[in-house]
C-alpha cells in the first residue's frame, strides 16, 4: 500500500499501470515488483542480475524498470535498483524440467485463473480437442474471460505443466541486467515510509474505535 499512496497504480500488479495524472505529479511510471513465486531467479541482492519470466515466449524492445523484490521470509519489498529487461531465448524442455515444482504449479496456476494466462490457457484446451495446433480466428475466440468461465475447469494444471515439459508451450524469459542504482530516491523512500507507517497506524486506530450512540445521525442532521 506504500506505493500505491505514494504513485498510484495497483498493490497486486507487477507492473503497476499509474494513471497519467500521477505520472504527471511525480514522474515515476516504471514500478515493477516481480513475485519469487513466479520469478524465482529476480534479484534478491542490490545489483545483482536475474531473470524475469513470462508465461509465452517474449520478444520486442528491451526496457527498463526500478525492481523491487520481496526479502526472503518477510512481507517487505526492497529497492534492487533499475534495470533493463532484455529478451533472451525461452526455457527449453530441459530448463523447464529443472524448475522447481512448486514454481511450475505457481506458473500452472496462475495460467488457469489470471487474465494475462487466457491465450496459453485457449491453446492447451484447443490443442487437446481438435489434435493440431488452433488457428487464429479459433484462439481469438476462446481468448475470452467468458468463455475461460465456461471451459475452465476442463483444464487441469497438470495439462498445463505438461504442456510446457513437452515444449508445446514455452516459458519466456527477460534477462534482468542492473544499469543504475538511484541512491537519492531510495533514501527518499527510507524516509517517507516511517511517516506512511505513522498514519497507516493512526487510520486502522481511528477505524477501529466504536461509533458513538446517534453519531450517525447527528451527522446526517448536521449535513442537511
Amino acid at each position: 500500500m506504500f506505493f500505491v499512496r505514494l504513485y498510484g497504480g495497483s498493490f497486486i500488479s507487477t507492473f503497476p499501470d499509474i494513471s497519467l495524472d500521477r505520472v504527471n505529479l511525480h514522474g515515476i511510471d516504471n514500478l515493477c515488483f516481480p513475485n519469487l513465486e513466479l520469478n524465482p531467479h529476480a534479484p534478491v541482492v542490490p545489483g545483482a542480475p536475474g531473470l524475469f519470466f513470462e508465461c509465452e515466449r517474449v520478444s520486442g524492445e528491451r526496457f527498463v524498470r526500478r525492481v523491487f523484490t520481496p526479502w526472503k521470509g518477510d512481507h517487505t519489498w526492497g529497492y534492487m535498483g533499475n534495470y533493463e529487461f532484455i529478451p533472451v531465448a525461452s526455457l527449453s524442455p530441459e530448463e523447464y524440467s529443472m524448475q522447481q515444482e512448486t514454481v511450475k504449479r505457481h506458473w500452472a496456476k496462475n495460467v488457469l485463473f489470471r487474465a494475462w494466462g487466457l491465450q496459453t490457457f485457449a491453446r492447451v484446451y484447443l490443442r487437446r480437442e481438435l489434435g493440431r495446433e488452433p488457428t487464429p480466428k479459433e484462439l481469438a475466440d476462446h481468448s475470452t474471460l467468458p468463455e475461460r468461465k465456461r471451459i475452465e475447469k476442463l483444464v487441469s494444471i497438470e495439462e498445463i505443466i505438461d504442456a510446457y515439459a513437452n515444449g508445446h508451450e514455452q516459458i519466456g524469459i527477460y534477462c534482468m541486467k542492473c544499469i543504475d542504482y538511484d541512491k537519492d530516491w531510495h533514501s527518499f523512500l527510507c524516509k517517507t515510509y516511517p511517516t506512511f507507517l505513522k498514519d497507516e497506524a493512526e487510520r486502522r486506530e481511528k477505524g477501529s474505535k466504536p461509533r458513538k450512540k446517534g453519531t450517525r445521525h447527528k451527522l446526517a442532521d448536521g449535513n442537511q
